[in-house]
């Protein structure tokens, strides 16, 4: 899990500075994940689906004080993930770098996503993700 704090970081970073439903059933389980590369496809997974989840959401949403139902599926999720990364044995090198190849995948529709993803975008490319303070 300590390995994806900076991500949830990132996230909760970008909808600071700020003040849908996913029809993709690709997404695979973590539970299922054998391998660090199917846990980086998972994480991908995910955050394409917060971003479709997101996009309906304005700019002016981010100032409610409520944090969207997405975001903390998001975080649930992620914890998950974490703790397979762990199981697995995967380092930080290890996902950043499968991230790193992905990030290209990842879509983003309307304000909101976009600018989520271009926070994780250039996070993920400075390949200084997992890297504490």
């Amino acid at each position: 899990m300590r390995k994806f704090l900076p991500m949830l970081l990132v996230f909760m970073l970008v909808f600071a500075a700020c003040g849908g439903d996913d029809d993709d059933d690709d997404t695979g389980s973590i539970e299922d994940a054998d391998s660090c590369e199917e846990v980086g496809d998972v994480f991908i997974d995910e955050i394409q689906v917060l971003l479709d989840e997101l996009s309906d959401m304005s700019l002016a949403d981010l100032q409610s004080e409520d944090q969207p139902e997405a975001m903390t599926n998001f975080e649930t999720n992620v914890e998950e993930i974490g703790a397979k990364s762990d199981e697995l044995g995967c380092s930080d090198e290890e996902i950043s770098q499968i991230l790193q190849d992905r990030v290209d995948e990842l879509e983003a529709d309307g304000p909101v996503p976009e600018l989520l993803l271009e926070g994780i975008q250039q996070e993920i490319q400075s390949g200084n993700l997992f890297e504490s303070n």
